[in-house]
Formats: structure tokens, sequence, C-alpha cells
């Protein structure tokens, strides 16, 4: 949720916590004008618009309330109970003075039969967020998925199905376009919906406190979906065929149909989890030696790495030359054999994606590096697997499948599976 931009004062920590930050006039009314304005247009007398009920399930301190609520009185020449707010915080429901809010949990909701559902839910993981936010995680959303996607699902639900006028506007993050944690939603959406219009914001920076690139979306029976830009221009106009929507509206279309995968051919793994980050950090030494090099992955670049030429933060400490002692042998064994083999390291943030050849097994990878070896360390295999995970083209299908979950930098997380399914032109192999 990012609140309201007026009433409420709330740290910026609490907000955090919440998941809650405010919302800039402006992105409120262009999401509100594509979600209501189809349904105001379409009464045709004061007493079909006074039947509607509208609903902001987490409506904060009221901004997107209040802006609705003037869009409804300017047709009807006087309020009417037409919009409505839950929001389970006492202090922002307090701030609506004058306005139809109720303390509620939108998500434990079972009432429905409105006609439009709007607003900026909660931007929060759902681990984060706790045990009862997970037990209302809406169908087939896995556990980390944030709480947002479960406020889409539920809402889905809630509004009239789409055949019968039902239209939902969300602010959601940019990642649900493309995450895996969001792709039940996105392949079967309940009651006839679809995605009618995106509107994906390019600076992360619009909202006080938050770092977070975010997406405008409504849904409706559209049986297209219109991208458009920050002035209402529409960019494209397509059908959207798979549940990778990021991939078809953003992504190159240039990426391989033929190959082998990477998987069938390669063994891929993460070479670092995060408990034996911490559990090689006594381990760690700064020295010059020709093995056991601990590579992070900023360090990874097209073919090359940057070991020893540039300084590498670990655990909050720096060093020259990472260097992992023999006695880390004894707390991850298995990872430091897998680094004696030849493969191929990848860095696991990145803008592009980078991958790295280490024929002779010197260095180890980090957490958020992925390494790649070949069952009979075929050196001419892994030569060329990285050859082509340094390509425009792996590049292109890397954007295409995981772009959505750029963070604030740009630079975009890079996942396992992704690897194992990423096809090798057959030229390549």
């Amino acid at each position: 949720m990012f609140v309201g931009a007026v009433g409420v004062q709330v740290d910026r920590e609490q907000r955090r916590e919440l998941g809650a930050f405010y919302t800039p006039p402006d992105i409120a009314r262009r999401l509100l004008e594509r979600t209501l304005g189809p349904i105001l247009d379409s009464c045709r007398c004061g007493d079909e618009l006074r039947n509607k009920r509208f609903l902001d399930p987490a409506c904060g301190d009221g901004a997107f309330l209040r802006l609705a609520d003037e869009m409804v009185r300017e047709r009807l020449g006087c309020r009417h109970e037409t919009v409505f707010g839950f929001d389970i915080d006492p202090v922002a429901t307090r701030a609506c003075g004058g306005l139809s809010v109720a303390q509620r949990d939108f998500l434990a909701e079972e009432k429905g039969g409105y006609d439009a559902i709007f607003g900026n839910p909660p931007f929060l993981s759902a681990i984060r967020a706790g045990g009862l936010e997970r037990a209302h995680l809406g169908e087939g959303l896995i556990g980390s998925a944030d709480l947002a996607y479960s406020f889409l699902a539920k809402a889905l639900t809630l509004v009239k199905p789409a055949s019968e006028g039902g239209r939902v506007g969300f602010v959601l993050p940019r990642a649900f376009l493309g995450a895996r944690a969001a792709a039940a939603i996105r392949s079967r959406m309940p009651n006839g919906f679809r995605l009618e219009s995106v509107e994906v914001l390019e600076r992360p920076d619009h909202f006080d406190g938050a770092q977070v690139y975010v997406c405008l979306c409504v849904f409706s029976d559209s049986p297209t979906t219109q991208l458009l830009d920050e002035q209402g221009q529409v960019l494209a106009t397509l059908k959207l065929e798979s549940a990778n929507w990021w991939g078809e509206l953003f992504g190159d279309k240039l990426v391989p149909d033929s190959g082998l995968l990477v998987g069938e051919i390669f063994e891929v793994c993460q070479s670092m989890t995060v408990g034996e980050a911490y559990a090689v950090g006594p381990f760690i030494e700064d020295r010059m030696v020709p093995d056991a090099r601990l590579l992070i992955s900023g360090r990874i670049r097209n073919a090359s790495c940057e070991w020893g030429e540039k300084p590498s933060r670990y655990l909050g400490t720096t060093y020259q030359h990472p260097t992992l002692a023999t006695g880390a042998a004894t707390v991850i064994p298995k990872r430091i054999a897998l680094a004696r083999r030849p493969k191929v390291v990848v860095a696991g943030l990145s803008k592009n994606l980078r991958a790295f050849f280490d024929p002779a097994g010197q260095y180890i990878g980090a957490v958020s590096t992925f390494t790649i070896t070949h069952p009979r360390d075929d050196l001419d295999e892994l030569q060329r697997l990285e050859e082509f995970l340094n390509t425009p083209l792996a590049t292109s299908a890397f954007i295409r499948e995981c772009g959505s979950s750029a963070l604030g930098g740009g630079s975009i997380t890079v996942r396992k599976d992704f690897l194992r399914k990423l096809v090798i032109p057959s030229n390549n192999t």
C-alpha cells in the first residue's frame, strides 16, 4: 500500500513495516479515471449511479476515496454513499472523516457484489507480513507472494463478474507482471477477468520513503490489453497468450526457440545459501592465492572476473583478495568440492546476464551466484556455454523472463529455474 497524500502522518519506519507509503495524487487520479470512468460514463441517470458500490479495500488516509467521491459527486451534483473504504488501521480510518470507512480486514471479507474495487494494497511479502496474512493467500499464490497479490485475488472474487461490468484497478508491484508467486492468478483469472490496461512507471522514486517499481493495472472483460505510457497514450495493443505478461509486454522477441535446455546438458545450482555464507565468514582471509578465491556477484563480468582487481564487500568487511581458508571445508565440504571442478559462475543480480568460465576450479561462487557444471567436466561444452550466456540473445531471454523483478537500480534477480530452462540455440550445442 502506498497510502494517500493527505492526512495521517506516520513515520517512515512504521510505513515500511506496514508496506504502506504515500501515493501521489496524479497517480491515484489516473488509475481511478481508467477504473471508474467507464462505469460513470455508462450510467444514464443519477438513480443508476446511486445504486453502484465502489470499494477501496486498503484505503489508508483516504486519498483514493476522496478522489473517487469527487468523481461521483460531480456526476450526481451531491454526495451519496456510493464509495466505501476498508482499512485495518484505526488511525487511518479516523483520518477519513466524512467518508464511508470501516475498520475491517478485506482479506477476511466474504460479502461482495461491488461494481468496482480500486486502490493501492499493501506491498509486503507474505513471509514478512505474518501468519494471518499467509492464511489469506489467494488460491495458487505461493508463500513468498506479495500481500498485494492476495488483495488482487480477493478483489477479483468480491467484485461483480467481468461479464456484468465489474472492474478492478490496483497499483501493483511491477514484479506482478512476471513473478512466479503470481503466475497462477495471471494464468487463471477468476470471473472472466483479463488485464485491460497497464501503465508501468519508469522510475522507482514516485513514493516517499520507498524505491520500488510499480504498475497501474485495470482488469475487466476486455479481450485485449493496452500498454500505456505515463501520459495515457497507447503504446501497444495486444492479446496476452501466456502467464508471463512481462515478457509479452516488454520482452524482445529475439529469444532462442530451438535447441537443448541448459538443464538438459549441465547441472545448475546455487553457489552458496545464505546460511552457508554466514558459516564461512570466520574462514575468509585476505590473501593472494591460486585457488579457493571467493567470487561475489558484483565481480563477475562478461567472460571475465574482477577478483583482486577491485575490492569485494562481504558480510560488512571489504577484501582485496577474499579467499577461503582450509577450515571452510569443515562447514561446506560439498560446496568446496564442487568449486574445485571446471565450471561457469553466473552473477545472480545484474542488468544483463553475466557469466565467467573457471576451467581450473580456482573460484568458489558466493551467495547470489550460480554454479554450472558439466557431468563429465567437458571444458569445451562449458566454454561454449559461457560464450552463449554472455550474448545479447541470452540477455534478451533473461530480461524477457525475469525483468519484472528489477530492483530500484535496475538490476534483475537471476533464477535457477530460468537458467535450467534457458534454450541454447542449436548452433551453440
